[in-house]
């Protein structure tokens, strides 16, 4: 979820949650349904970010990061870069 909102922003992420909830409110559950809310998220999302929806909401995305290597250099006030 924060991915989308460092892509979209979080007025419209918020927008589309409140969009979710204003057609879900006062159902029988169950109400909570990743497809509706994605509609929600697609309609507020720039066309150059609609792969995120894909990778967050539609597929199973597995992410593999991790550090190579590191380096430190000392500076003269002890603290390190």
């Amino acid at each position: 979820m924060y991915a989308l909102q460092d892509a979209i922003g979080e007025d419209a992420v918020n927008r589309a949650l409140a969009n979710y909830i204003k057609k879900v409110a006062y159902q029988e559950p169950p109400v909570h349904d990743l497809a509706r809310a994605a509609r929600e998220y697609r309609a507020v999302t720039p066309p150059q970010f609609q792969y995120l929806l894909g990778d967050l909401f539609e597929t199973i995305t597995l992410w593999e990061n991790r550090a190579i290597s590191a380096t430190s250099v000392a500076k003269p006030d002890g603290h390190y870069l």
